[in-house]
């Protein structure tokens, strides 16, 4: 699989490189003796284009445009631009690379009228673009003499108006901190938004591959400070560091954008993190692969790169940046080195050198492309940090597979345990073994107890013995572990924990807040309409579930013997939640919660509800105030329920002060509207039947369900 992906990412670079050099676009125009006739060409349909060709050119002169309005006493001389004057026949004399010029190009257009970007890469080394009089853009500050000249690289993007069927372009450069002088990089005129995407995704890839760098080299730093005896990783932490630094001084030169770095200083970081970054690989090689490489062999080209990567610091960029050819040709040495160990490593058969020879295969074509193309011999741009990524990935693969054999052993272990550890959360949930105050269920003894402040969900499906007499065993069990398949999630996720399933029906612990097991039971019963949606589609019976709610304090612990125990919860709250399920299926409601429990989750603020009045319930002296949340019905007979709900708690009220005439006739009336009020129904015939019997004489408005 891994190689798979490998050879699908070089595949993406060799496409990248080919798709650099020639565009799946119409043929750009191109300048022609310093004018660009562009009035054909439909920025809309056919993208951004560059502003390429032949510019005139005039060595030793900043000139403006007032000096273009007289006539001109010489015919003007024309420079291919991008392209450096290094070499350029100038009246029979060949320039050097330092100095000063006047760029000037005339673009025709058709009159647009509107705002055009413009995206300007680099130039040797510092730049004034003007159109006509007005300055658009420019990097440092272009000047005549050493001493006065800014050098600065930084691409930009800028925003013209093309409001005339003729624009005047007039580019100042001036070098005298390189060895190369001239421009070399994109110079792109488009629509706004086209020219700000091309640089965000070029920025946003070279940002992302350097906090890749960055954070792969921490990551192998911390693993050699655990791990001293294995030098590899350390010279693979220090070759990302250092590649990570080049790849946001080059391209884009995002780091700039951040911290204005002076022109010396990404130069000197762009020099130093190359020459040195080579030698750290070879150390990372041949501590990888030690019975294989012969490191005396790399002696004399990494003292070479030291001394190259000595020499930024002791000189400036006009000299040091002399030293780009030898290091080049002395990578490739390295290179050569590199590929010979490799296939070495793999004919023997060592794991990751297939990998190292696939990724540096690619690195190998990138780094060539750059160096031709920063030679000025072709056009396709810099794939620098598209090698680089699929070369850092082929290496890593390398540490990942000695890291995986020195833990495999460990790692079989620790996932067995862990397996075992996830069985054993199926019996008995993590969360019980934390209120108990233990880290594993190796730790749990019998008699472990703990009490805890908590709210106690019960559920049960109706009717499900009628039901289940209509299916087989394996029915019953499918039909059962269907229905709970669809519950257990929205306990967990309401922050729940399943203490037991007792048939259909399911015993649940919420510690954090009654609303969480509020909310749970709304969304259980929302999942069940769902969940019969799918039954009546099925031609199955439909379901209807009821679920009672209550908080307390719970005593929670195991129980049975040495050789077999349990968890369990021990409470009055626990009795009181399963009654007041049960009070679902007098009342006719899906969620009934004591009041109590209802105003811990500020309820009356947070849901729709009604009051049902005072219940007494078997085992307890005490009435309980039941709370119907309405929620959990479909839209319909919520509506329909929240209609009668103040007729309803009306008409409760004088059921409780005893006028059973005005109870019966306003419970009469709300059956009207909703004849399946079960509740109503309820307290009319209890209502009727106060009125033909009289009351109890301890009759307190409670009734005993």
């Amino acid at each position: 699989m891994f190689f798979r992906i490998l050879v699908f990412l070089c595949f993406i670079v060799l496409v990248s490189i080919y798709s650099c050099s020639k565009q799946n676009k119409p043929q750009q125009p191109k300048a022609v003796e310093g004018i660009l006739d562009i009035r054909d060409w439909d920025f809309d349909s056919n993208g951004k284009l560059d502003l390429y060709g032949q510019w005139e050119f005039y060595y030793g002169e900043f000139l403006t445009a007032e000096n273009f309005t007289k006539p001109k006493s010489e015919i003007p001389k024309f420079i291919e631009v991008p392209s450096l004057w290094n070499g350029y026949d100038w009246n029979g004399t060949k320039l050097p690379g330092s100095g000063f010029a006047t760029y000037r190009l005339l673009v025709k257009t058709k009159n647009l009228n509107k705002i055009m970007g413009l995206r300007i890469g680099d130039m040797y080394s510092s730049y004034k673009l003007y159109i006509g009089e007005k300055l658009i853009a420019s990097n440092g500050t272009p000047a005549k003499t050493k001493e006065e000249n800014i050098a600065q690289w930084l691409p930009v993007v800028k925003f013209i108006e093309l409001n005339s069927e003729e624009t005047e372009f007039i580019l100042h450069i001036a070098n005298f901190n390189h060895r190369k002088a001239g421009t070399w990089a994109f110079f792109e005129l488009g629509n706004p938004d086209e020219i700000i995407s091309a640089r965000e995704k070029s920025m946003a890839f070279e940002l992302f591959l350097f906090g890749t760098l960055l954070i792969m080299a921490f990551y192998h730093f911390g693993l050699f400070a655990l791990r001293h005896n294995d030098r590899s990783v350390l010279y693979f932490g220090i070759f990302c560091f250092l590649t990570g630094f080049r790849v946001v001084v080059t391209g884009e030169r995002s780091l700039v954008n951040f911290f204005p770095l002076s022109f010396e200083a990404q130069l000197k970081i762009e020099y130093i993190s190359l020459s040195l970054g080579i030698p750290v690989f070879s150390r990372f090689l041949i501590h990888s692969f030690p019975n294989v490489v012969n490191r005396k062999k790399f002696y004399i080209p990494e003292t070479l790169l030291y001394i190259f990567s000595f020499i930024p610091l002791v000189t400036t960029g006009d000299i040091y940046s002399y030293t780009a050819i030898p290091v080049q040709l002395t990578m490739l040495v390295f290179a050569l080195l590199f590929f010979y160990y490799l296939i070495r490593a793999t004919r023997q058969g060592h794991d990751g050198a297939l990998s190292a020879i696939l990724g540096m295969i690619m690195f190998f074509i990138c780094g060539v492309n750059d160096a031709l193309y920063n030679n000025e011999l072709i056009q396709t741009g810099n794939l620098y940090p598209f090698g680089l990524f699929i070369f850092i990935f082929s290496q890593s693969f390398i540490l990942s597979l000695l890291f995986a054999k020195s833990f495999l052993n460990v790692e079989k272990l620790s996932g067995e345990l862990l397996l075992t550890n996830q069985a054993y959360t199926r019996f008995v949930p993590k969360e019980f073994l934390n209120f108990l105050g233990k880290k594993s269920i190796i730790d749990i003894q019998l008699g472990d107890q703990a009490q805890k402040e908590m709210t106690v969900l019960f559920s049960d499906i109706r009717s499900f013995t009628t039901l289940s007499e209509k299916m087989n065993p394996e029915e019953n069990f499918n039909f059962i572990n269907s229905y709970l398949k669809r519950m257990n999630p929205i306990i967990k996720e309401h922050n729940g924990i399943i203490d037991k399933y007792i048939g259909d029906a399911i015993m649940a612990l919420f510690a954090r807040s009654p609303e969480d097991a509020i909310q749970a039971a709304i969304q259980m019963q929302k999942e069940i309409l769902a969940y019969n949606q799918d039954r009546i589609s099925k031609n199955f019976e439909i379901i209807k579930v009821g679920i009672g709610l209550h908080s307390g304090l719970l005593m929670l612990g195991t129980i049975g013997g040495e050789d077999r125990m349990e968890s369990t919860v021990i409470s009055d709250a626990v009795n009181l939640a399963s009654r007041l399920e049960g009070l679902t299926k007098v009342y006719g409601s899906l969620i009934l919660t004591s009041e109590e429990t209802f105003l811990k989750a500020d309820g009356p603020s947070k849901f729709k509800y009604r009051r049902l009045g005072k219940a007494k319930v078997k085992g307890k002296k005490e009435s309980v105030v039941v709370i119907d949340v309405l929620d959990g019905q479909s839209d319909f007979w919520l509506d329909v329920y929240l209609e009668t709900k103040s007729d309803f708690e009306e008409a409760l009220n004088f059921y409780e002060s005893k006028n059973f005439v005005k109870a019966a006739e306003l419970f009469e009336s709300i059956l009207d509207i909703n004849l399946s009020d079960v509740a109503a129904q309820f307290y009319l015939n209890r209502s009727l039947y106060y009125q033909s019997h009289g009351l109890p004489d301890d009759w307190d408005g409670s009734e005993e369900v």
